[in-house]
C-alpha cells in the first residue's frame, strides 16, 4: 500500500503529527510539506492523508488549495484527515467550514491530534490571544500566569495519533 501524507505546518506541531503518523503507517509512505513542494503523480497512491493546523477556525491556504485542486481525484482514494488544534471537540465544525459537509462522510478517519503552543515562536498578538484562551480554561488561571516566551505546552495526543494510523492501515 502506498500512502501520501501531505501537510502544512507553521510552528511545527502539524509536522510532528505528520511524522508520527508516517512512522506508524505500513507500506510505502511519502511525506510532503506543502509549503516546500507539491506532490506529483497522485495516481500512484492508494490513500492520501491531509494534515493541517487550525488558526482562528481555518486551515492554511496551501492545504485548502491542495484539497480544492484535487477534490475530485481525492474522492476516488481512501482519505484521512488530521487537524492539529487545541479544541478537538470542534473537529466536525472545522471540517465543514474548511472542506465541506459532504467530505466528513467520505473520510476513512479524522482526528484532532492536539497541538503545541510554543510561545517563543509566536508573535506578541498570538502569545496574548493564547494566554487569554488558556487563562479562561477552567482551573488554568494560575498556570497562565507562569507562561513566558520560553514556555512550550505540548498537548499532542499520541494515543489518538496511533489509533488514526492503525485505522488507516486497515486496507
Amino acid at each position: 500500500m502506498k500512502t501520501l501524507v501531505v501537510y502544512s505546518s507553521k510552528y511545527g506541531a502539524t509536522k510532528k503529527c505528520a511524522q508520527m503518523i508516517a512512522t506508524e503507517l505500513q507500506g510505502e509512505v511519502e511525506l510532503i510539506n506543502l509549503l516546500e513542494k507539491k506532490p506529483k503523480e497522485l495516481v500512484k497512491f492508494d490513500q492520501v492523508i491531509i494534515g493541517a493546523s487550525i488558526y482562528v477556525g481555518s486551515v492554511s491556504k496551501v492545504v485548502k488549495s491542495f484539497y480544492e485542486e484535487n477534490k475530485e481525484f481525492l474522492a476516488t482514494k481512501r482519505l484521512g484527515l488530521f487537524l492539529s488544534c487545541m479544541e478537538g471537540s470542534k473537529i466536525e465544525e472545522y471540517i465543514k467550514l474548511n472542506f465541506g459537509e459532504k467530505e466528513i462522510k467520505s473520510l476513512v478517519k479524522q482526528i484532532a491530534c492536539g497541538g503545541i503552543l510554543d510561545f517563543g515562536k509566536m508573535n506578541f498578538f498570538e502569545r496574548t490571544i493564547c494566554k487569554m484562551i488558556y487563562k479562561n480554561k477552567e482551573g488554568q488561571n494560575q498556570e497562565a500566569q507562569k507562561i513566558t516566551k520560553k514556555t512550550v505546552l505540548d498537548c499532542l495526543d499520541e494515543k489518538a495519533i496511533k489509533e488514526f494510523a492503525k485505522t488507516m492501515n486497515q486496507f
